[in-house]
């Protein structure tokens, strides 16, 4: 594939590639050859003007970033937004397959086969991502070193917008259009199928294809049969691509390994003589070489000083480049080459000749000027003024007026004395700074005369200095303000392809500056489980949640959340097909081709053993010490052998066998097959103990061409696992399905279960999913994949999750806070209440096993539990036909600020004050007086004031013999014993004490009201209106209450009115928190995610909360606010941090250091590199 020049009109950037050439054009747009920033070679597509505005659906352009990268060009980037829409892809060096057939004619035996191959490996890459190509034809068929690529998949959909509509006309090449396509029915992957045999005909024959030509054109088998079959006109009556690629490897690889299996088999079509132009940069390379030494002197000066600052490309006069008698032949060299253009003379580099440099790319694809021009650049702007104050003091007569002097003067001898490295001055700036330097002279002896004016001027100078060096801090703090807002606003969109990326510039934007935006995206980078691990290749796995690469040289096994090595293997046959056992203590290798299985120590990196037994799949049972060895969908035996000597345990000859599991001690072996039943096969005799037929996935009817993927056992092999397209749950002992089970019925493209057997981490919907298998709570811990996820394993521990994205290699998610979290220690059963002092370090809990008191540093238990009694008969509440009781006394409870009493609500009614140390009662605040028979009596809430001198009870209070319920907020003090002070009507609570301690707020049935606490006398009301009657607590600034039901509003306490807009949009907040500097403000929603907000922004960040665990009862900040506590009811006791410096050093370490300079110079270029951990 050869480029030719840009034409006017071209861009010279499109995005952030700079470009060098075009490819071709098309009726969809042009093709130009790219550099990106790092000097990556690229193809960049940019649509026709036409498509400006389009907007297909986002899903349907990230599924295009999702195709896997076999025989396909990948996708890189792309911007459908933009004024010319484009689309970037990998450069693929070779012609089209439309060029070599013009140039060399058809293809015949191996080179059509290979072609076949690869073409059918990218349609089932392609397909699989949920991708359509549309448009596949000769002209889109690249014929790379490495073997056929695809190319432009899905581009013909985008360009006609929605999914599911076909009113925007077919698009695509009519030659190659299936009929259905071409009578308006949309294209699916059957139309791809027709193109891959019309691209098959062409290829063949040379001619445009007809239908009837693939009965005149002489193909080899298999390809004489699966041809015509492509071509067929029902679309239902042709093959898939899978099927295509099975047929050509000759049903030689798995579900899981056939496209890298015809990725492999694919190769390069023939040895043709093609031209295959190599990149801008080595053909720059070559030229420089090839000059004299003199004239490779040259080249530097007039190259850089046409490249200018900013790398901006610019013109210049021949004569501007300088007096070098070398620069005219370095000129005309380059100009020979295309590397430079000459206008404005016939002779091309005459006097008054133009210069340019030719391809704006080239700056950025030649190494060596990419070097030269760093070394340069910090002196290019300081020669930019010099060569424009040179020029206009030629232009306007050479007067004194227009010389450079004072620290202009200092700058430019600075700059060309000591900053200069490959630029040289020419002769008019040689004589400008000569002039400049005598006028200089003469001016010094005239100011000789002027000492006493100057005095006067220093000490106003002085003064202009302060008040610039101040106006200076300003700007650069507003510059730095911009610098850490624009890159916190970049991080959420590099979460997706760049997760360590985003977590490292979280760092550098609060580094650069600690706005609130920079603040706030430190707390959600916490909330980031995954990062990437840098860990890539063309080989790559997860087994057992290890990292295994493998290439020709060997394998290596590294641990996926530190990156160490565990282990290598050095031998060239160790790695055709690898797999690793669940220890990562053996590697079992498979070579499918000399029937042969190697077992290789991992940390010896020996070979233990060679086995006559071939494969393309190798399973483990749980501990390690069995393996199965089979084949997918073929005839050969299913093989089971001991480890680590390799002894052969059982050889079943078993049939189109297309998933196997080992029960955890070895002793049952299932074996899932085509017809989408199950066996279970105890090996020591041999025989099939159960068979379980798999239903169809809901939905989904005969024929259905699905299959049984994969199978698991639990870890107590009681329980086995199948999915297709969805999970099922068998009894492995009975073979009944276990409907009822957590997760059974979910549809999910992969899972992974952990060695204990309680965590199931599935993806669906580009999302990754972790179950509870005990407590049926799901969370989701990764929320959006870049592409197709192609292996995910627990490690051991089952604290992370190792998973495998193309493209993106091997990432890493920390699962520790959801499969790990901290817990109160011996808790028992859930609780249903609970209260935090964190002044205090305590916490208190209230369940059916008791009121309890935890410190929260040990998370163990402090004091007794308290354990009421059941109450006796006649001491709760009786039923009243005019009342509704609830069914369950309430359990509030509350821990006193200092944490030394509790008090709590107990079965009759009352609430009970204890000493925590001792659980002494201390007093029993008692219902209403005086009690009489018939009275009924709800507490809905207790709580300590401020002073801890203090509790309010809420509650409802009904008359013996009436049907008006009162609710009433009673106030109870300590001093000097136990008594009730006050009572406020109709309060129904519940209620907050403001940090006084002299007032609290309370709800009544119209809205807020304002009690003062010394008088229980209401002072002033806050009517909710429509936005529905809550408390959520106060605001950061207590003057302020947090109130709505569907949004949460700021509720004046100084003027009885709300404050418009709400705070919080959103429905759902059950809890709020508020930090004691009132920067931030904390909610626990229905769904219970924990967020935070900066109060000054209003923008909010989700902290990484487990959703598997139970409700949050407590939410309170720390005393410093640099810490966010939550208990749920299961007890588990979260300490989040909020404090930003602590947050950075967290991320640090995640990610393991300062972002790479090659990040910092391409999302900070205005900032010189700096070390941010």
């Amino acid at each position: 594939m050869t480029s030719s020049a840009l034409v006017a009109g071209d861009p010279a950037r499109v995005g952030a590639y700079a470009l060098a050439g075009r490819l071709g054009a098309g009726g969809q747009g042009v093709v130009y050859e790219a550099y990106g920033p790092s000097g990556e070679r690229v193809a960049v597509k940019v649509l026709h003007a036409a498509s400006a505005g389009l907007r297909p659906p986002d899903g349907e352009v990230a599924a295009l970033s999702r195709v896997a990268p076999f025989c396909t060009a990948r996708i890189v980037d792309f911007d459908l937004a933009a004024e010319r829409p484009y689309i970037v892809s990998e450069f693929v060096p070779g012609p089209s397959l439309r060029a070599a057939v013009q140039r060399h004619g058809p293809l015949r035996g191996d080179q059509l086969h290979r072609l076949a191959v690869g073409v059918a490996t990218a349609l089932v890459a392609v397909h699989r991502a949920g991708v359509v190509h549309r448009d596949l034809k000769p002209d889109n068929v690249l014929l790379g070193p490495d073997g056929p690529r695809v190319i432009d998949f899905g581009i013909a959909r985008l360009l006609t917008g929605s999914v599911t509509s076909g009113t925007r006309g077919a698009v695509g090449t009519p030659l190659y259009m299936a009929p259905e396509v071409l009578r308006g029915v949309p294209a699916g992957p059957e139309a791809d199928v027709y193109g891959w045999a019309a691209v098959l005909l062409y290829a063949a024959s040379g001619r445009p294809p007809y239908r009837a030509q693939a009965h005149t054109v002489e193909f080899p088998e298999p390809l004489r049969s699966l041809v015509p079959a492509g071509l067929a006109e029902r679309p239902e009556d042709r093959p898939t691509a899978r099927d295509l690629l099975l047929s050509l490897l000759e049903r030689r690889a798995d579900r899981q390994d056939l496209a890298e299996a015809g990725n492999r088999a694919a190769g390069a079509v023939g040895s043709r003589d093609d031209p295959v132009e190599p990149p801008l940069g080595e053909r720059a390379e070559l030229v420089f070489a090839a000059l004299p030494e003199p004239v490779q002197a040259a080249v530097p000066g007039i190259l850089v000083r046409l490249a200018g600052p900013g790398d901006q490309l610019r013109s210049a006069a021949l004569d501007e480049l300088g007096d070098d008698p070398a620069v005219p032949a370095a000129v005309e060299a380059l100009c020979r080459a295309s590397f430079l253009t000459a206008t404005g003379t016939s002779s091309g580099t005459g006097a008054g000749t133009e210069i340019r440099i030719a391809a704006p790319a080239l700056p950025v694809a030649w190494p060596r000027l990419r070097g030269w021009l760093a070394e340069e650049r910090p002196g290019l702007a300081d020669h930019e003024r010099l060569r424009d104050a040179a020029r206009a003091w030629a232009a306007h007569g050479r007067k004194d007026a227009d010389l450079h002097q004072g620290s202009a003067l200092e700058r430019d001898n600075r700059w060309a004395g000591q900053a200069r490295r490959n630029l040289r001055l020419n002769g008019l700036e040689r004589e400008f700074l000569a002039a400049s330097a005598a006028l200089a002279g003469r001016r010094r002896r005239r100011r000789r005369l002027s000492l006493i004016t100057l005095a006067v001027l220093l000490a106003v100078t002085a003064v202009l200095g302060t008040v610039a060096e101040t106006q200076r801090r300003v700007v650069t703090a507003q510059r730095d303000e911009a610098i850490a807002r624009r890159l916190a606003a970049r991080v959420p969109e590099l979460r997706l392809h760049a997760p360590s990326t985003a977590l490292s510039l979280s760092v550098a934007a609060w580094r650069v500056s600690p706005v609130p935006e920079a603040r706030v995206g430190l707390l959600a980078s916490l909330g980031q489980a995954d990062v990437s691990t840098g860990i890539d290749g063309e080989y790559v796995a997860v087994p057992g949640g290890h990292v295994l690469t493998w290439n020709g040289d060997g394998a290596t096994v590294r641990d996926p959340a530190s990156r160490e090595t565990l282990g290598r293997v050095r031998s060239p046959r160790c790695c055709a097909g690898s797999f690793l056992s669940p220890d990562a203590s053996l590697l079992v290798a498979l070579d499918s081709t000399q029937f042969t299985t190697r077992l290789f120590d991992v940390r010896g990196g020996g070979l233990r053993r060679e086995l006559d037994l071939g494969g393309n799949d190798a399973v483990f049972n749980a501990r390690g010490d069995r393996a199965v060895i089979l084949t997918h969908q073929s005839d050969r035996p299913v093989s089971v052998i001991d480890l680590p000597d390799g002894a052969l345990v059982a050889s079943l000859n078993k049939q189109n066998v297309t998933a196997v599991a080992l029960s955890p001690d070895g002793g049952t072996l299932a074996l899932a097959d085509v017809r989408h039943r199950v066996e279970l096969v105890d090996l020591a005799s041999g025989r099939a103990t159960r068979t379980i037929d798999v239903p169809l996935p809901a939905g989904e009817q005969e024929p259905y061409h699905g299959q049984v993927s994969a199978l698991r056992f639990t870890p107590d092999g009681r329980t086995l696992l199948t999915h297709d397209a969805e999970l099922r749950f068998w009894d492995a002992g009975t073979g009944a399905e276990r409907t009822g089970h957590p997760g059974a019925g979910q549809r999910v493209d992969d899972f992974a279960l952990d060695a204990g057997g309680r965590w199931l981490a599935s993806v669906a919907d580009d999302a990754i999913r972790l179950l509870d298998l005990r407590t049926s709570r799901q969370a989701t811990v990764v929320f959006s994949l870049p592409s197709q996820v192609e292996e995910l394993a627990f490690t051991g521990d089952a604290r992370g999750l190792a998973y495998t994205v193309r493209p993106g290699g091997v990432r890493y998610a920390d699962l520790s806070s959801y499969t790990a979290p901290p817990r109160l220690s011996g808790l028992g059963e859930e609780a249903t209440h609970a209260a935090l002092a964190v002044r205090a370090g305590r916490a208190a809990t209230y369940g059916p096993d008791g009121v309890r008191a935890w410190d929260l540093a040990t998370r163990r238990q402090v004091g007794p539990a308290i354990v009421f009694a059941a109450p006796s008969p006649g001491a709760v509440n009786e039923p009243s036909p005019c009342a509704e009781l609830p069914e369950h006394v309430f359990q509030g409870v509350s821990l006193s600020p200092d944490g030394t009493r509790l008090a709590a609500v107990t079965p009759d009614g009352a609430v009970r004050v204890s000493d925590v140390a001792t659980g002494r009662e201390l007093a029993r605040l008692l219902k209403r007086p005086p009690r009489r028979r018939g009275d009924l009596w709800e507490v809905s809430g207790v709580g300590f004031g401020p002073d801890g001198k203090t509790i309010a009870v809420s509650a409802t209070y009904s008359a013996a013999g009436t049907c008006r319920r009162e609710p009433v907020v009673q106030l109870w003090t300590a001093a000097p014993s136990w008594r009730l002070a006050h009572t406020t009507s109709p309060a129904r609570g519940p209620f907050a004490f403001l940090p006084d301690g002299r007032r609290l707020v309370v709800l009544d049935d119209d809205g807020l009201v304002l009690v003062d606490a010394g008088s229980g006398k209401i002072v002033r009301r806050v009517g909710t209106g429509d936005i529905g009657i809550a408390l959520d607590g106060l605001a950061p600034d207590p003057r302020y209450a947090l109130t709505g039901v569907n949004a949460l509003y700021l509720a004046d306490l100084t003027t009885g009115r709300l404050v418009e807009p709400p705070l919080i949009g959103d429905s759902g907040v059950e809890l709020a928190a508020s930090s004691p500097d009132g920067r931030t403000l904390a909610t626990v929603d229905s769904a219970q995610r924990v967020r935070v907000r900066d109060t000054s922004t209003g923008q909010a960040a989700d902290l990484p909360f487990p959703g598997g665990a139970g409700p949050v009862l407590a939410l309170a900040f720390s005393a410093d606010g640099a810490t966010l506590h939550a208990l749920t009811s299961d007890g588990v006791l979260f300490a989040h941090t909020t404090d930003a410096e602590r947050a950075a050093a967290l991320l640090c370490a995640r990610v393991g250091g300062s972002p790479p300079a090659a990040d910092w110079s391409r999302y900070v270029p205005e900032l010189p590199y700096r070390k941010v951990c």
